[in-house]
């Protein structure tokens, strides 16, 4: 819980607006309000409360429709309510809501050897969100970097992480971490320790940063929030280093 004072006031000026058809005030929505007092700001909210969608297109609380270029936040590829995707979902919720990984269920195991088999990796990860997958990757890396001889809770000689400049890989401690932009992460530090920024496809800066202490490089081939795509040399070095640094992409 989080005290802070009421911004009504700020909610108000932002979500009333001139009928000038009417003449009259429109009056902030009650659920603003209390998003706006009850919710912690992690978000910058448009005062706007969406209601539903249909295929590429969401709709307001007032009927207007909007284009949906945002996805979700690049998450949801498949638009609104296609019927196939609600069919599945409302058959699903009617079986089971959750199960939990300490059993198996009839899906996991099948869609895995699909994504091993698609990827040429030999084993899956499933994870919530994208931040989590990184979070699970920083410590898949640290581990497969301890030698033996390392006792656990030492400094492993492979530790550091790379990661490219103007990068975001979520808002957990991990993915801030191995983010190089400062308004996400330095109000969080002293953060995980070891992490250093590569210039975007700077070859010189790539090649001198890695060595037989790098543990992963951190990377994305199209970066959401930046949208560029690291050249054919940047990326084929960073992967030739691959098996003296045991980096993750």
């Amino acid at each position: 819980m989080m005290k802070t004072s009421s911004k009504k006031k700020s909610v108000l000026r932002l979500v009333r607006k001139a009928n000038p058809a009417a003449g009259r005030i429109v009056k902030a929505d009650a659920r603003l309000l209390d998003a706006e007092q009850f919710l912690l700001p992690t978000y910058k909210r448009q005062p706007v409360v969406m209601t539903h969608g249909r295929g590429a297109y969401v709709f307001d609380s007032t009927g207007k429709k909007y284009l949906d270029f945002l996805g979700g936040i690049a998450v949801n590829a498949l638009g609104h309510a296609h019927p196939r995707i609600v069919k599945v979902i409302r058959r699903e919720a009617a079986r089971a809501i959750h199960l939990s990984n300490l059993f198996h269920n009839a899906y996991q195991g099948p869609l895995g050897r699909k994504l091993a088999a698609w990827s040429g990796m030999d084993r899956v990860f499933f994870s919530n969100s994208g931040t989590e997958a990184i979070d699970g990757a920083m410590k898949l890396a640290r581990l497969f970097g301890r030698h033996s001889n390392e006792p656990a809770g030492t400094t492993a000689k492979k530790h550091r992480f790379l990661a490219l400049e103007n990068s975001f890989h979520g808002r957990t401690f991990g993915a801030i971490s191995v983010t190089s932009t400062e308004k996400y992460r330095l109000p969080f530090s002293p953060v995980v320790p070891g992490a250093e920024f590569v210039r975007f496809n700077d070859v010189a800066d790539l090649e001198a940063k890695f060595d037989d202490t790098s543990a992963p490089f951190s990377w994305k081939r199209s970066r959401a929030k930046a949208e560029y795509i690291p050249s054919a040399k940047f990326s084929g070095i960073a992967l030739a280093h691959s098996p003296r640094s045991t980096a993750l992409f």
